[in-house]
């Protein structure tokens, strides 16, 4: 008598590994990660990029990137704008199949309809950093396009190697644009993160217009408190043939002994083709 009881409506139930799921929608595309047959309805894109080695490993960037072209855009009560909404998961699984590291975001969002052929043309881009430890791991993800139901699963393998030098270099990224990071954003580990601004890279093969330069974006890593400027050389390839190089002059490291840069390279004196670009500490 006199005890007064609140408990939530319901809870989420997940199979045994699954870990726990906060939102329904992460149900929906867990749901979808363990379908025999998985969807492939939306051209979801992803890459994990490496960086450098941290107290709890190495440290990993994925983007997901989906084409605004393939969502489905409904008339909002305003008529002056329209909208859509979406939702990424990510799992990353151990070769015994436990979730090492989960994230997700789910994200309704309203555009001008006077600009609707315009925006169709971009991309809706989620990023998400976390480290490591050593092994191998599976990279499940999973998009879905909340107003059409339409889903797409990709799977890729992950392979954190041994050992972590305190010299060493990232993934190179070719930068697809920079974006100023809103004023009062929360800090973030994510090495894409640059001062004020965040590097986009292209998660595909890089489309690169002649009449510009090819921004290429890298970290490079040297020994905590070291002040020596390492040398990073680049070399640009178009299948065996050498014909491009640069020596960029690198700024100090900081604190921690990161260096990120950014280099441009003319890319109209190339001719058109496909090309490779090597780094090298």
């Amino acid at each position: 008598p006199g005890v007064s009881v609140q408990t939530r409506s319901g809870y989420f139930a997940m199979p045994p590994g699954e870990g726990t799921a906060t939102f329904s929608y992460e149900v929906q595309l867990l749901k979808a990660l363990r379908s025999p047959d998985p969807p492939h309805d939306l051209p979801v894109r992803t890459r994990a990029f490496r960086f450098g080695p941290e107290a709890g490993g190495q440290r990993y960037t994925v983007v997901l990137e989906l084409p605004l072209d393939a969502i489905q855009f409904e008339r909002d009560q305003d008529p002056a704008f329209e909208r859509a909404h979406f939702s990424f998961l990510g799992v990353l699984r151990t070769p015994w199949g436990a979730v090492a590291e989960k994230f997700s975001q789910d994200a309704p969002v309203w555009l001008p309809r006077k600009r609707h052929d315009d925006l169709k043309q971009g991309n809706a881009v989620f990023m998400r950093s976390f480290t490591l430890p050593e092994g191998s791991y599976r990279l499940e993800t999973a998009a879905m396009d909340r107003q059409s139901g339409r889903t797409s699963v990709y799977q890729s393998r992950l392979s954190v190697p041994p050992g972590r030098s305190a010299f060493g270099l990232s993934s190179l990224a070719v930068v697809k644009r920079a974006e100023r990071v809103a004023k009062g954003a929360l800090a973030s580990d994510d090495p894409f993160r640059a001062g004020e601004a965040r590097i986009v890279p292209w998660v595909t093969e890089a489309e690169v217009d002649p009449t510009e330069g090819v921004g290429l974006f890298f970290v490079a890593y040297v020994p905590a408190g070291q002040t020596e400027v390492p040398q990073v050389t680049l070399e640009i390839r178009r299948g065996t043939q050498v014909v491009g190089h640069a020596e960029p002059a690198l700024p100090a490291p900081d604190a921690q002994g990161r260096i990120p840069y950014v280099v441009s390279l003319p890319a109209g004196r190339f001719a058109p083709g496909r090309y490779e670009v090597l780094a090298e500490l």
